[in-house]
C-alpha cells in the first residue's frame, strides 16, 4: 500500500527468483510505501516467508479457520458459506 492509497499486487505462478526477490524487495522499500499497511511475502512448499513487513493478524488461517472466525465474530447469516467478510 502506497502513502497515497493506491496499490499494487505481484503475483507469479512459478517459483520466485533470488533477482525478483531483489527487484520486490526494492519497490517494496522505496519511501512512498506506506510499511505499516504493507507486507511482501513469498509462499513456497506450504510455507509463507515474510520478506518484509507485517501481514494482517489473520493472514496464516486457512481459509476455513478464517471463515469460522468471522462467523463467531459477526454471526452467521443465509450466504455466509460464500461470503466471508474481510478485514484489513
Amino acid at each position: 500500500m502506497k502513502k497515497d492509497n493506491t496499490s499494487q499486487m505481484q503475483l507469479f505462478n512459478s517459483t520466485v527468483t533470488e533477482k525478483q526477490i531483489e527487484e520486490n524487495k526494492n519497490i517494496f522499500m522505496k519511501e512512498d510505501t506506506d510499511k505499516d499497511r504493507s507486507y511482501f511475502v513469498t509462499f513456497h512448499n506450504g510455507v509463507f516467508n515474510v520478506i518484509s513487513g507485517t501481514p494482517p493478524e489473520n493472514f496464516h488461517l486457512p481459509f476455513e479457520e478464517y471463515k469460522e472466525k468471522m462467523r463467531k465474530k459477526y454471526g452467521d447469516f443465509e450466504y455466509f458459506d460464500v461470503l466471508v467478510p474481510i478485514e484489513d
